[in-house]
C-alpha cells in the first residue's frame, strides 16, 4: 500500500475509536516504515545485509516495532529541542498511550502490506520468509485515487475529519470483494497464484518435476497467451547447487525473487529468477540474477 492509505486508514481507526488526540501519533507509526527505502544506501554494496531494503527487515513485526518506538523517541526528543517545555497542546500528548498508538499504527503498515505481494518477512529475524495474502497486486490504484480525493476534500473544508470512518468503510468493502477474488482464483487455478493489477487476471506459477512455468490466467477466460517453461537446474548437482547457495549475493537474489533456476555456463553457475529478467514479473526490478565463478568469485549480481 502507498504511504498516504497507511496514513487515513490508521486515522480512520482513531477516529472510529474516539482517540483523535493519538492520530499523529498513529500516523507517525504507520508512514515511518516506509524510511527503510533509505536503508538500501546501506545494504546496496553488502550483500549481506539484504534484507536492510524496502520491504525487508523493517516490514517485519519486530522490525516494525523497533521502527516505531524509536520514532516515537525522535518526535518526542524534537518537540523538546523546539518547544522547550515538556507541555504541549492535547494533539501531543506523550505518554504510554501515545506509544502504543504509534506502535500500532506500524502494525498496521505490516498488516496492509501483508495483504500484497511479493510479500514481507514477517518473523525476521527468525526466518527471512516473505508471507503474503495475494491479494493485491502492490499498491492499489482504486485506494490512491480514493485517498487523493479525501485528502483533497479535506484541506478544502469540504467534509470534515470526523468522516474519516467513512474512508476506512470504503476500504473495507474493497477489500472483501478482491477477497472474493482471490478465493475465486485460488480454487479454479492450481499453482501459486498472484494478482495482476487486473483484478480478474491472474500470474501463476507451478513447480512441475524438474521445471517451473510461469503463464496468466483469466478467471474469465481461462489461460492467456504462452506459458512459459524453465528447467530449474541445467548443468549442475545439487551438491553443487548446495555449496553455493549460502553465498549472500545467492540468498539476496532468491529473497527477492519468486522462483530461481540454477545453469551452468563453463565454469560459471548463474542463478537467476527468469520470470523477473525477462519481464514477465516487473517487480522487485533489481538483484534478478548473480553468476559464480569456480574459485568462488561473484561475476555479476
Amino acid at each position: 500500500m502507498d504511504s498516504i492509505t497507511h496514513a487515513l486508514l490508521v486515522a480512520a481507526l482513531l477516529t472510529a475509536v474516539g482517540s483523535q488526540e493519538f492520530v499523529l501519533f498513529g500516523i507517525l507509526g504507520a508512514v515511518i516504515l516506509d524510511a527503510d527505502i533509505l536503508f538500501t544506501f546501506i545494504s546496496r554494496n553488502r550483500p549481506s545485509l539484504y534484507l536492510y531494503i524496502h520491504g525487508g527487515a523493517a516490514h517485519s513485526i519486530l522490525g516494525s516495532t523497533i521502527m516505531a518506538v524509536c520514532a516515537y523517541i525522535v518526535f518526542f526528543l524534537l518537540s523538546i529541542i523546539v518547544t522547550g517545555t515538556m507541555h504541549y497542546p492535547a494533539i501531543f500528548t506523550f505518554g504510554i498511550l501515545a506509544l502504543v498508538c504509534t506502535v500500532c499504527g506500524a502494525w498496521s503498515h505490516i498488516a496492509l502490506d501483508y495483504l500484497a505481494t511479493p510479500g514481507i518477512p514477517l518473523f525476521w529475524p527468525l526466518s527471512e520468509k516473505k508471507y503474503t495474502a495475494g491479494i493485491f497486486a502492490g499498491p492499489s490504484f482504486f485506494m490512491i485515487i480514493v485517498s487523493w480525493i479525501f485528502i483533497v476534500l479535506l484541506v478544502a473544508g469540504i467534509i470534515p475529519l470526523t468522516y474519516l470512518p467513512v474512508y476506512g468503510i470504503i476500504f473495507l468493502v474493497f477489500l472483501c470483494i478482491r477477497s472474493m477474488i482471490r478465493i475465486i482464483a485460488f480454487v479454479r487455478v492450481s499453482g501459486d497464484t498472484y494478482p495482476t493489477f487486473n483484478p480478474l487476471r491472474w500470474m501463476v506459477i507451478r513447480k512441475e518435476g524438474g521445471s517451473w512455468s510461469t503463464g496468466l490466467f483469466s478467471l474469465n477466460g481461462g489461460t492467456v497467451g504462452e506459458v512459459k517453461y524453465y528447467p530449474e537446474n541445467t548443468g549442475i548437482t545439487t551438491d553443487e547447487l548446495r555449496k553455493i547457495e549460502t553465498l549472500p549475493e545467492v540468498r539476496r537474489v532468491r529473497y527477492h525473487s519468486y522462483f530461481t533456476v540454477a545453469e551452468r555456463n563453463g565454469d560459471t553457475v548463474t542463478i537467476k529468477d527468469p520470470s523477473r529478467e525477462n519481464g514477465t514479473i516487473r517487480y522487485p526490478p533489481y538483484y534478478k540474477k548473480v553468476s559464480i565463478a569456480a574459485d568462488g568469485r561473484i561475476i555479476n549480481d
